[in-house]
């Protein structure tokens, strides 16, 4: 599994969107779902409603796995200070 090394703060801002599309898409599949046909056709606005959820869903299957393969990026003690490294 790959991990995503990420700094506290970036950390907080990931959780932060991850909520706020959960919130999204709750309110999105609560609300008013266009009707799949107008006339004979496949109704646009249902076509649109399907892609949005679509992308929705693949933002938040990203940021799932990024909290589930998460690793802090940690300031190094003084004595290692010279050390390349990630987050260095």
């Amino acid at each position: 599994m790959e991990k995503h090394y990420l700094t506290k703060k970036g950390l907080e801002r990931i959780r932060k969107e991850y909520k706020q599309l959960l919130s999204f898409r709750e309110v999105k599949t609560r609300g008013e779902t266009p009707a799949i046909w107008h006339s004979e056709d496949v109704n646009p606005e249902y076509l649109a409603f399907q892609e949005d959820m679509g992308l929705l869903e693949a933002r938040v299957l990203e940021y799932e796995n990024i909290l589930r393969s998460v690793e802090l990026i940690r300031r190094p003690p003084k004595a290692r200070l010279g050390e390349v490294a990630v987050g260095a």
